[in-house]
């Protein structure tokens, strides 16, 4: 190690590393990562910043809200200015899935595997991660507190929803859209909802081996790094 390194989380590494890549020309890709680096606020911005898009599995105990919630201003109480807030508190990603319900999934068939097709219930839904470092980087995007309407950027959550099971067993947050709607300023991206679950599986297959809808293990290409 160079006397001049000192500690850098793995988040900050991962970004230098996409940098790294984007300087040898190679074209931007969607971005997928496990827990280890999709749970921080700081990746998924820094890859917002850069004009990448995403796909990161998260925990189910981060807080958000949902993607519909409006900030209102408060009522002022002395001089100076008040940033608008919103008026009810973020919940975690699980409670938001379960108020949406099984009614809600929809049941997705991605590609055909060596024995059948391969098929997930999933929930789709915008949210609006709350925390201390989702409200400053907001607020750094916005200039400043003069200059900030007091929302928070909104991400599409992905979660799976096993057949019999009572809540789901997966997340992820993704900076592209929910397929299902119509966003004009989003039309650059072009991938779909079944392109973005072959993403999944392929972080699920560095993660966990196998597959997390049928529990089968799933053909690898290349031996898992261990380092």
């Amino acid at each position: 190690m160079p006397d001049q390194v000192d500690h850098r989380e793995k988040w900050r590494l991962a970004l230098d590393m996409v940098d790294e890549a984007r300087s040898w020309g190679l074209a931007d890709q969607v971005v997928v990562a496990d827990a280890g680096y999709g749970q921080f606020h700081g990746l998924r911005h820094g890859l917002a910043e850069r004009g990448l898009d995403y796909v990161v599995v998260v925990r189910g105990d981060l807080n958000a809200h949902p993607g519909g919630a409006v900030p209102q201003a408060p009522e002022r109480s002395g001089p100076g200015p008040r940033l608008p807030c919103y008026r009810t508190p973020a919940r975690s990603l699980k409670d938001l899935a379960l108020e949406q319900g099984r009614t809600a999934l929809r049941r997705c068939t991605w590609r055909q595997g060596s024995r059948g097709a391969m098929q997930g219930r999933f929930l789709v839904m915008d949210v609006r991660l709350a925390g201390k470092s989702a409200r400053q980087a907001a607020l750094d995007r916005a200039g400043g507190r003069s200059t900030w309407d007091g929302v928070l950027p909104v991400e599409t959550l992905i979660a799976e929803w096993p057949p019999h099971g009572e809540e789901p067993m997966g997340y992820w947050l993704s900076s592209l859209p929910d397929p299902a709607k119509t966003r004009p300023e989003r039309v650059d991206v072009g991938l779909s909802l079944y392109q973005v679950l072959e993403e999944l599986q392929r972080v699920l297959l560095c993660w966990t081996g196998v597959c997390h809808t049928c529990r089968r293990p799933l053909a690898q290409q290349h031996p898992p790094d261990t380092g």
